[in-house]
């Protein structure tokens, strides 16, 4: 639009006022340039923060705590249990009884590992390191052996076998004792009686005819289902069992 020419076709003066009142807000309008403003983005050094993950019931998840520890945890923590012989030595039985064979010592001074116990909590189950998988028991009723742990940490071991009887009869005409376990073996003229049971192991045989004191006739070892006979006394006579 041309404001100048728009200005001298006006006649009236009231219309020439109002129309020169009209003219100059249009042209205004049209010279005043369009500025758009424009946002500048504001740094921050604050570190966003991941939201809380929400699982399906929603409540929200909470930090991992360590699970408590399980009562095979606390038992594998424990101290083992170890044996060992003091003041002599200790059989090592193929079973938790003392009619059961033994198969190995455990010598004065030495100690094992037990890995289980009878029921009773009267033996312990161990190893034998002179045979790879070999298991054995110890009587932990005596004062030869020394324990250390805890026995009912120990698990339970069952055990179905029975051992097979022992015994020692005496062919003489003498009366004999046996040790350890002082068990008298009357003469042959007692028969039957001139045989009694024994737990298996090596025992000393003493002649008690003799004046002043019993002496030594031998020493003779009695494993499980085997009969062990004495057949000659301190004096050199020789018997055979009837």
């Amino acid at each position: 639009m041309n404001c100048g020419i728009a200005l001298l076709n006006k006649k009236s003066s009231r219309g020439l006022l109002f129309g020169l009142v009209l003219i100059v807000q249009a042209c205004n309008l049209m010279m005043e340039p369009v500025t758009q403003k424009t946002r500048t983005a504001v740094p921050s050094n604050k570190v966003q923060e991941p939201s809380p993950t929400i699982i399906q019931d929603g409540s929200q998840t909470e930090t991992p705590q360590a699970l408590p520890l399980t009562t095979e945890t606390k038992r594998a923590e424990r101290t083992q249990v170890t044996v060992t012989a003091v003041d002599g030595n200790l059989f090592i039985r193929r079973g938790p009884h003392l009619a059961f064979n033994p198969i190995g010592v455990l010598y004065d001074g030495m100690t094992v590992t037990a890995v289980g116990r009878d029921m009773l909590s009267r033996w312990v189950q161990v190893g034998q390191s002179s045979q790879a998988g070999s298991m054995g028991w110890i009587s932990i009723q005596t004062s030869f052996s020394k324990i250390a742990g805890e026995i009912t940490s120990l698990p339970v071991i069952d055990t179905t076998d029975w051992p097979a009887g022992a015994f020692i009869r005496n062919c003489t005409h003498h009366q004999m004792l046996a040790q350890p376990g002082d068990h008298f073996l009357p003469s042959s003229y007692e028969f039957p009686d001139n045989e009694v049971s024994v737990f298996p192991g090596i025992y000393s045989v003493y002649d008690l005819d003799v004046p002043d004191k019993p002496v030594l006739i031998e020493m003779v070892e009695v494993r499980e289902g085997v009969e062990v006979d004495i057949r000659e006394d301190a004096e050199g006579e020789r018997r055979k069992c009837p």
